[in-house]
């Protein structure tokens, strides 16, 4: 018998099974990668925060593809995601949403400096964020942040907090300083979110056992400054060091290179 005989196709296996399939396929895990369009210094001539469009971009493919496959995968879609995220109206896709399992998915601002102006963007919509990775590199705008995701996140279930190296070769002028402010501030550090990252980030939103992170003073200090915001409803709290995003890299490339 030929393979192509020797299992139904799709559409004729039974209605319960096909659901499951596409329910499966539509809540894999996936990481966001979320920032401002435009980066640019106000002072040279790039849009204020509040006038810049937000790009948000799964690392890896999308699970939502899926449901864009046929009648049912939609309805299947529809019915596990309920709604789809709303950005800034004509600024998120042509549709100005976006398809997001929030259950399992991990929204992660890579520059820290724009974090808060993201915020602002979305809106009542941030209500709806359950898995949140956030740049700590400095401590000029990173509390405001994580105030703001306490006050409009109740549904927030883990923070995974990259700590980074700054900066000091640039300047930048912050998302946060009005357009008339003159004031240079430093260079941000945009985290590149590479497959190995996203899929450690996937990991720890879905773990289970002790939260993550190092044990120095900073990082204690930090963790009871930003759990204070949290009051009751304390998410869990993933700190992780600089040199983890280098280790991780190392680990891959360690990895790919031992294959045959």
């Amino acid at each position: 018998m030929a393979a192509t005989e020797s299992f139904a196709p799709f559409r004729k296996l039974p209605a319960e099974l096909r659901i499951q399939i596409w329910t499966e396929a539509l809540t894999v895990p996936s990481i966001w990668a979320v920032a401002l369009n435009n980066p640019k210094n106000v002072h040279d001539g790039g849009p204020p925060p509040h006038r810049r469009s937000i790009r948000m971009t799964c690392v890896g493919t999308s699970p939502h593809l899926v449901g864009l496959s046929c009648k049912q995968a939609r309805e299947v879609m529809e019915r596990i995601y309920k709604s789809p995220l709303r950005g800034p109206i004509m600024e998120a896709t042509v549709a100005g949403v976006y398809w997001i399992y929030l259950e399992r998915a991990v929204i992660t601002f890579v520059n820290s400096q724009d974090s808060l102006a993201i915020l602002d963007r979305f809106g009542a919509e941030i209500s709806r964020f359950q898995h949140v990775a956030l740049v700590w590199e400095n401590w000029r705008t990173h509390p405001l942040t994580c105030v703001r995701l306490a006050n409009s996140c109740p549904a927030l279930r883990t923070l995974v907090v990259q700590r980074v190296d700054a900066e000091t070769s640039r300047t930048w002028v912050s998302s946060l300083l009005r357009p008339s402010t003159l004031c240079e501030k430093v260079a941000p550090v945009v985290l590149e979110l590479d497959a190995a990252t996203a899929a450690y980030y996937v990991a720890l939103a879905m773990h289970e056992g002790p939260e993550i992170g190092a044990a120095d003073s900073d990082t204690l200090t930090y963790r009871k400054s930003i759990l204070q915001y949290f009051g009751q409803s304390l998410p869990r709290l993933h700190i992780l060091s600089p040199g983890e995003i280098a280790e991780r890299g190392a680990s891959a490339d360690a990895s790919l290179s031992a294959r045959p």
